[in-house]
């Protein structure tokens, strides 16, 4: 997928979808028919509200119950959004992802390109969540998740963690959501693709690191392989990461 109009996510071919913008049917698997599409779009708001009968709102549920903590049930969804970005951060992405894929041959190995994956991110939010589909806070309140929104992630604005100053993500919703400070007024967690590449297995804590070790792409932590319950997956690049959904919970 050399290029993605509005969200760097793709459906498989073949089915008949509507647009979620215009709701223009189409078969491409992507979920914005065009760039002018998402370009009308993000001139109001980047998220678009799916509706529950499109396959993208079962894929991204279906991964956040089936992957939330096993030994409790996961919360109720009460909505899910795409979110678009601009073709120019599209393309950032994009490129850098082919960028990795040249390098770390990832297709050949049996994986997406770039080793590209779906993971989840909490953060913290200052805005009411269960109004989030109305519009973003403004951009001088200070609230992460409505920045991200806006504007992808920042490496600059990073604090750094137990494997240095990245963007760390996870396969489990539930590791997400111990980040996820809202406030009580609701809960959402951030759905992103994440170009992983050639990673590094850390076995150990190491908060010194500000890039992937030597020849690798990017860090992972397993709770196989290192001190962790959950799994995660580091990333030091901005150009490695990209959110592309919202899931508002109870």
């Amino acid at each position: 997928m050399h290029f993605s109009p509005g969200i760097v996510y793709q459906l498989s071919k073949g089915t008949l979808e509507a647009c979620i913008v215009c709701q223009e049917y189409f078969t491409t698997g992507f979920l914005v028919c065009s760039p002018a599409c998402a370009d009308a779009q993000l001139d109001s708001s980047p998220l678009v509200r799916l509706q529950e009968d499109h396959r993208a709102f079962a894929d991204v549920l279906a991964r956040f119950r089936n992957r939330w903590d096993p030994s409790n049930s996961a919360p109720t969804v009460t909505d899910i959004y795409a979110i678009l970005s601009s073709a120019r951060s599209n393309k950032a992405y994009l490129d850098y992802r082919w960028k990795i894929e040249r390098k770390s041959k990832c297709i050949a190995a049996g994986f997406r390109p770039g080793n590209e994956r779906l993971r989840w991110h909490g953060t913290s939010s200052n805005c009411d969540i269960t109004k989030i589909g109305e519009g973003l806070c403004s951009s001088s309140n200070s609230c992460n998740l409505c920045d991200i929104i806006r504007g992808s992630f920042k490496t600059q604005k990073c604090l750094g963690g137990l494997y240095g100053t990245g963007i760390y993500t996870s396969s489990i919703p539930v590791k997400a959501h111990g980040y996820a400070l809202t406030g009580g007024r609701g809960n959402a967690l951030l759905l992103n693709s994440v170009v992983t590449g050639h990673p590094k297995l850390l076995t150990a804590h190491d908060s010194s690191l500000t890039r992937a070790p030597w020849n690798r792409d990017s860090v992972w932590v397993t709770p196989q392989g290192g001190p962790v319950k959950y799994d995660e997956v580091v990333v030091y690049d901005d150009a490695a990461i990209r959110p592309v959904f919202l899931i508002v919970y109870e």
